[in-house]
Parts: structure tokens; sequence; C-alpha cells
């Protein structure tokens, strides 16, 4: 009689912890979810208490809101990287317990890091358009108004401005179908940006007034002060700088009040730019000082970085070469700072998304077998009555067991492989950080290789894979294979390797083509990759072609060069 007692007490046990546990993580995410505007590194404490208690309790709900919330955090840190892992792990749970709604919250936010970074826009146009489908789907209107701001924001940014204007007459008119008066003010004051861009400014004028008068009903001062940086914008433009001050300096009491720093650099340094219209430049060099004072404080890299560029021109107006200079000399170092963080944030979003589909693949296998498993036991329950049919089944179940046995160990081997792979390529990556911008080259042409390597070899095995699958599997199997067929297009990767030469060696083409204007644009890349000190193997491995190939196109560009055999043409070409 002591050991039931004992089971059930331990029973007991488990049960209260795991409800404890999950209204520990239920409470912690509330209050993460509260702190997330005012306080977000205290949010981010809190969050990721949360989630220690969600995966005790494996609540998939819960987990998927907290995932999604660690997203949003990590963003408002500017930490893009663990962002997408996060999001990307909230759209999976989204995804298997069916909550559309929140997964098109998700689609939103991934569009909107990739669009608000700057770096693959078709990926943030393929998130939108995925929230918009859900949008549709469900018929939520507010859902289907935030994907119309969303897509007219893109589109402008890319200067389409006919698909921006009627995603944002959407935005207006739905947002009047529901009575939504924040859209409605929204939509007036983007399509008013739009007036601005095609030169119409008293339609711009007319529809920022309109927004304006709504927001202030609603009492709104950021979006008040949205609108008043925008009439200033727009005074500017007409080349009417002391009404555009004006419109400035009630849009920077308004971002003060609503203490929002970003908006106050931002303006700060239109101010500058009005001051230096004005020919006030000793005004124009304390706003960008003060600009520049709150972006570097708050990690604003774009706004540092203007302010930098205004500075140096109010100095260079102000005939002060020297301090000019100076400034110039910093926007440029701060610049190209920023483009390696923005290369390094695209390809660790390239290599996220590469290991997401290596886990919805293997998640997506063993799914399957756990399938086939559940058949075959039924199947041999099934036939258990009959001798001779169990025979049988014991036979084959002893051989299919065999052949999955092997199945397995060779997809985790491989799983292995890739694990290997993708942590060395990693380990170089964050290498060629402390390397020169030499070194920076060649990481990132021998990262073409390594990717593209990694995919024909990812693509092999799914081919394999495909021979012992079922027609459903074969088929996903066959589009993924198809897929990674695409992405072994490299003529894109080639173009930005080029164009990575040309900036960091400014000129150098230049010289090439003075010294040896006979030189194909094959052979004025070969000098480009000569230059870099890159050997015959690599130069190979770049170009897709063999090392023989290689030698003789340096045979060649020798003979036209008119280079001795006595001279090195490694050195030759790296003293140009």
């Amino acid at each position: 009689m002591v050991i039931p007692v004992i089971t059930l007490a331990g029973s007991l046990q488990d049960t209260t912890t795991e409800s404890l546990s999950l209204f520990k993580a239920k409470r912690l995410f509330e209050q993460a979810d509260s702190l997330k505007k005012s306080d977000p590194q205290q949010a981010l404490v809190f969050n990721r208490e949360a989630l220690s208690y969600a995966h005790y309790v494996k609540s998939s709900e819960l987990l998927a809101d907290i995932n999604r919330l660690m997203g949003e955090l990590y963003i408002t840190e500017n930490n893009l990287q663990p962002a997408i892992n996060y999001f990307l792990i909230s759209e999976k749970l989204y995804k298997e317990f069916g909550n559309k709604k929140e997964l098109a919250t998700v689609y939103g936010h991934l569009g909107r890091m990739y669009y608000n970074n700057n770096f693959e826009l078709d990926k943030a146009l393929s998130y939108y358009n995925k929230m918009m489908d859900i949008a549709m789907e469900i018929k939520d209107k507010q859902l289907m108004a935030a994907s119309y701001d969303n897509l007219g924001s893109l589109f402008l940014s890319l200067h389409d401005k006919e698909k921006a204007y009627g995603y944002y007459h959407q935005l207006l008119l739905i947002s009047e179908e529901i009575n939504d008066q924040t859209g409605i003010g929204k939509a007036l004051n983007n399509i008013g940006e739009i007036e601005r861009h095609r030169g119409d400014y008293e339609k711009a004028f007319d529809y920022y007034k309109q927004s304006l008068a709504i927001h202030r009903e609603l009492h709104d001062i950021r979006k008040m002060a949205i609108n008043m940086e925008n009439i200033g914008i727009t005074y500017y433009t007409m080349n009417k700088p002391e009404k555009a001050l004006n419109y400035y300096l009630q849009s920077l009491k308004y971002y003060q009040k609503a203490n929002d720093q970003e908006n106050i650099s931002s303006v700060l340094i239109l101010m500058g730019r009005n001051a230096i219209k004005l020919e006030q430049y000793q005004k124009a060099i304390e706003y960008f000082n003060k600009a520049k004072n709150i972006a570097a404080k708050n990690n604003y890299h774009r706004y540092y970085m203007r302010a930098l560029k205004g500075l140096s021109k109010a100095y260079e107006r102000k005939h002060n070469s020297a301090k000019a200079l100076d400034y110039f000399k910093q926007f440029e170092v701060y610049k190209d700072s920023i483009f390696k963080i923005n290369e390094r944030n695209n390809i660790a979003a390239i290599k996220t998304q590469l290991l997401t589909e290596l886990d919805n693949t293997q998640y997506k296998l063993q799914k399957y077998e756990i399938d086939m498993l559940t058949k075959d036991k039924k199947i041999y329950r099934l036939k258990m009555n009959i001798l001779i049919a169990v025979l049988i089944i014991i036979f084959l179940s002893g051989v299919l067991l065999t052949v999955r046995y092997k199945i397995i160990v060779k997809k985790q081997n491989q799983l292995r492989e890739k694990d290997a792979e993708l942590h060395h390529a990693q380990q170089e990556l964050l290498k060629s950080e402390l390397n020169s911008k030499d070194n920076d080259l060649m990481s990132f042409a021998l990262h073409i290789v390594q990717k593209n390597k990694l995919l024909k070899e990812l693509g092999t095995n799914l081919k394999e894979l495909s021979k012992n699958s079922d027609p459903d599997t074969n088929k996903k199997l066959r589009e993924m294979s198809l897929y990674i067929k695409q992405m072994l297009q490299i003529q894109e990767d080639i173009d930005l390797f080029d164009q990575k030469v040309s900036q960091t060696y400014d000129g150098f083409f230049h010289k090439i083509k003075e010294h040896f204007p006979t030189l194909t644009k094959n052979e004025e890349r070969l000098c480009a990759l000569l230059k870099l000190k890159l050997s015959s193997k690599e130069i190979a491995s770049i170009n897709n072609t063999s090392i023989k190939a290689v030698e003789m196109s340096r045979y060649r560009l020798r003979k036209k060069c008119g280079i001795d055999n006595n001279t090195s043409l490694t050195d030759y070409i790296s003293c140009l």
C-alpha cells in the first residue's frame, strides 16, 4: 500500500510544480510586456526568466508569445541577429497551433527589420505580402491597414510613388471604414509625403494639415511633431528657410514632450541644415553638436553620421578648413564602420535563414519517421493473429528497421557535418572582423565558395533522400532542391565582390585602364584578385573555373602588360 501513496504524492507534486512554473512564466511575461517601451532592459531580464519557466512546462502558446516579445526587445537594442532568431522560432510555433493573427504580426516585425536596416528589401516585401495574405484570409481589417501602411512605406523608399500612393489610399479607405482616426491621420500624412515628392506642395500642405487636425483631437503629440516636421521639410524644399524653422521648432518641442530622442536628433539635424541655408553657421554648429551628442548616447548610427557630415559642411562654410576636414574624416571612418555593421547583419541574416531551413527539414523528416513508425505498429498488431503473417512481418520489420537505422545514422552524420561546416564558417567570419581590408575581401570571397559548396552538398543530400521517400515528401524535397538551385546563381555575389574591391582600392581600375587600355573586364578583375595576393587556386574557386585556366589567364595578362619572367606578376600589380 505504500508504493501507490508515494506515486500519487509524487504525481501531485509534479503537477503543482508545473502549475506554479506556468503561473510564474505568465506573470513574468506580462511584466516584460508592460515594460517593453519604458524600460526595455528590465523587460529583457523578466522575459528571459519567463522563457526558462515556459520551457519547463512546455507551453507552446506561451513560448510563442515570449519568443515574439524577445524579438521585439532585441529590436529596441538594435541587435538584429538574435531578434531574427526569436521571431523565426515564434513563427514556427504560431504555425503549429494555427494562431494566424499573431503569425501575421511576426511577419510584420520581420519585414520591418529587413526594411529599416536597408538590406534584402525583397525579403521585406515577401514578409509584408505574407502578412497581407493572412489579413485577407482572416478578414482582419486592422491587420490589413497595417499591411497597407508597411507596403506603402517600402515602395515610397524604392521611389515607386504610384504603388506607394495606391497602398496609402487603401489605408485611408479602410481606416475610414472602421473609423480608425489614428489610421486616417497616418494615411493623410503619408499621402502628403507622396505629394511633396511629386512637387505638388499645395496638396502636400493640405494633407499635412488635415492629418495635424486629427492628431490634435487625439492629443497625439508625437504624430503632431511628425506633421510639423514634414511641413517644415516642405518649406525648406520650397527654399523658405524662415518658415521651415518655425515648424521645426514646434516639431522639436513636441518630440521633447514625448521624450522621443531619436526624432529629436533628426529634427536638430534638419534645423542645422536650415541654419546653413540662412547663413547662420554658428547656430548650425550648435544644432549639429546637440544632435551628435544625443545620437552618440543612444547609438543612433545614421543620425550620428549625418551630424558629423553637417558639422563638416558648417565649418567649411565658416571657412574653418581644418575643422571641416577633421569632421569629414570622422564621417568617412564612421560611414565605413556602419557599412561593415550592415554587411555583418546581412550575412548573419542569410546564415540564420539557412540554419532555419535545415532545422525545418530535420523537423519534417523526424515527423515523417514518427508517422511511419506509428503505421508500422498498427499493421504489426493487426497481423499478430496469423502466425505466418507474424513471421513475415517480423522478417520485414527487421529489414525495414535496419535500413531505417542506417538512414537515421547517415542523416545524423550529415547534419553533424553541416553543423561543423557552419560552425567553421562562423569562426572564419569572426576572425575576418579583426583583419585588414584585404583580409576582409578575401574572407568574403571564400564565403562565396563555402556557401556554394554547402548548398551543393545539401542539394545532393536532398536528392538522395528523395529516392526513399513517399510521393508527398518527395515533392517537398524536390521543391527545396529547386530553391537551392536558384540560390546557386552566384553572379550577384561576384558583382558585390567587384563592388567591394572597387570601394576598397579607390582608383585602382582607373590606373589599370591608363596603363593597359586593351585589357578586358575579366583581365581587370584578375588584376584586382592578384592585388589581393590571392593564389591561383583561390582565384579559380571564386571564378568557378580550373587552376589551369587561371594560369593561362595569368600568362596572357603578363604578355599583354609586357612583364618579363623575372618580375613577379603579383608584386607588379600590387605596386599600381
